[in-house]
């Protein structure tokens, strides 16, 4: 049964649970624990952010879904293979393969700060639907009859549009982004990164280097056009210049 939507303006992600789930990891990584995997968790346990071991997650998963995540890696530099949110225990949780404990003890700790930097876009998508779920009166389990259902979804459309936001800013300036939502076209390439030799070939996915990418969230909204783009480009405005605000 799917939830109905609330139709607000845009849910804040929750940046102080982050915070917090930023400093238990960094915490944890200077212990000298042998277990981190337990130790983050029972430094979580009351705040429903739960690592969780990607086999156990994928046997509990349909069929057709497990053969869709079976190759995800969301952060091979952790082990960290992907970030999802479970309505019935309202949980954050991230999944972690066999190599998680030994990568992130092993892991410089400037390193890893900046890495758990990274995690913001994913992190705070997944608040936005816990934010979500806590404004309904009926909890939130939909089922997605195709890809384009799932992109369709407003609750994922508002969540998307922050992640997208957030992962520009990683390259981008907001008046580049707002730009964007105005002319449909991308953001110029930002320069590559100091001492990458000239002719050197850019990572599998990427454009050839002084050309511009258009974002695969935004390209994908693009391309469905139609209410969903709508929706996606409004919330991705609201992101951009409401981002104090707390709904």
């Amino acid at each position: 049964m799917r939830a109905k939507f609330v139709n607000e303006a845009k849910i804040q992600p929750d940046r102080e649970l982050f915070n917090f789930f930023k400093n238990v990891l960094i915490g944890v990584r200077e212990s000298g624990t042998n277990d981190p995997f337990t130790d983050i968790n029972d430094a979580m346990n009351d705040d429903n952010v739960v690592l969780v071991d990607f086999k156990d997650h994928l046997d509990n998963v349909p069929e057709s879904e497990q053969r869709m995540l079976a190759k995800v890696a969301m952060i091979p530099e952790l082990g960290i293979r992907l970030m999802g949110y479970d309505p019935p225990t309202k949980d954050i949780f991230i999944a972690v393969d066999e190599t998680f404990d030994n990568k992130f003890m092993r892991i410089p700790i400037p390193r890893l700060e900046s890495i758990v930097d990274r995690m913001w876009a994913g992190f705070g998508h997944e608040t936005i639907h816990q934010g979500q779920v806590a404004k309904m009166a009926v909890e939130q389990d939909p089922e997605f009859a195709s890809e384009d259902d799932y992109f369709k979804n407003k609750q994922e459309i508002m969540a998307m549009a922050f992640s997208f936001v957030e992962e520009m800013r990683g390259f981008h300036s907001d008046e580049e982004i707002m730009n964007l939502l105005k002319t449909g076209q991308p953001p110029p390439p930002p320069p590559p990164p100091p001492g990458m030799p000239r002719g050197m070939r850019p990572p599998p996915g990427m454009p050839p280097m002084g050309q511009p990418m258009q974002h695969p969230l935004y390209k994908r909204y693009k391309e469905l056009g139609g209410d969903a783009y709508k929706l996606f480009t409004k919330y991705v405005y609201q992101y951009l210049t409401q981002e104090e605000d707390n709904e």
